[in-house]
């Protein structure tokens, strides 16, 4: 008798000690998950201007810094790479500035039916600011920025602007749905083909309207967009979608495809990013 007691007691201490530990893995999890919320509340503000043709219509925080990595792929035509670095300089104001811009184009032929191996084409630094303003569910923002174009062996590059402006504005509709608009200008050297340094005799102007709809959630966006772009006298519209996946408080990826629609019909441009804030 005394040893079923015994046995009786023991299994009752293990299925005491059993439920402890879970009491205490689940208390442990709920704090977890409860800082996290606690540090997303009072961390920095993470504003990714990728992936879309808008910018974000806010400004990095006083004292933070956005890194942002990005690349495009033309089938058949060309591929890029740029970065860019935002420091937050106080309440609705940054500073910016953009790496050099690199190209690679495919071999070609000519007119004179030679194939003609491009070298890598290097865009132009860009600095410059942003200001940003809310006003009640409706955000606005303006990117102000100058930069020196340079040059490949085959082909000026464009559009790394001798001076570029844009103005976002965007409205919150809920907390998932928000839209946007951006209106653009650029001031360009245009595609100068056999020419090995920048500036043109004439400089080309690109006017720009986009507009999208994104759809936010824990962790990720999705978002659409159309609008067009007047460049060098040439009207070319773009449409254009792509999701953003948040790895971390301060880091997401983001996948896109934009279509400019030329005589031929939609070109696939294929898009991907990388965005890691401190």
């Amino acid at each position: 008798m005394s040893q079923i007691n015994i046995a009786s007691h023991s299994r009752l201490n293990s299925t005491s000690t059993g439920t402890t530990k879970a009491f205490y893995g689940l208390a442990l999890f709920v704090s977890l998950l409860f800082s996290c919320e606690v540090l997303a509340q009072i961390g920095p503000s993470f504003v990714p201007d990728r992936p879309s043709y808008l910018d974000a219509t806010a400004s990095v925080d006083r004292g933070h810094w956005h890194f942002e990595l990005g690349g495009s792929y033309l089938p058949e035509q060309e591929s890029t790479g740029s970065a860019l670095l935002r420091y937050g300089l106080g309440k609705g104001w940054e500073l910016r500035l953009m790496s050099p811009t690199l190209m690679q184009e495919p071999a070609y032929t000519d007119e004179m039916g030679n194939e003609i191996n491009p070298d890598l084409i290097v865009g132009g630094t860009l600095f410059g600011g942003k200001w940003a303003k809310a006003f009640r569910e409706t955000q606005f923002s303006v990117v102000t920025m100058v930069g020196l174009p340079l040059a490949g062996t085959s082909k000026a590059f464009s559009p790394d602007p001798l001076f570029l402006t844009k103005a976002q504005v965007s409205h919150q509709f809920n907390t998932h749905l928000s839209s946007g608009l951006a209106l653009k200008y650029a001031l360009t050297d245009g595609y100068i083909y056999g020419q090995s340094v920048a500036y043109a005799k004439e400089l080309a102007h690109l006017f720009g309207m986009v507009g999208s709809l994104v759809w936010s959630d824990v962790g990720w966006s999705f978002f659409s967009q159309a609008g067009a772009e007047l460049y060098a006298g040439t009207l070319i519209p773009l449409v254009g979608t792509g999701f953003t996946f948040r790895l971390t408080q301060g880091s997401q990826i983001d996948l896109s495809l934009d279509a400019p629609l030329t005589s031929d019909g939609p070109v696939a441009r294929y898009m991907m990013g990388l965005t890691l804030a401190w």
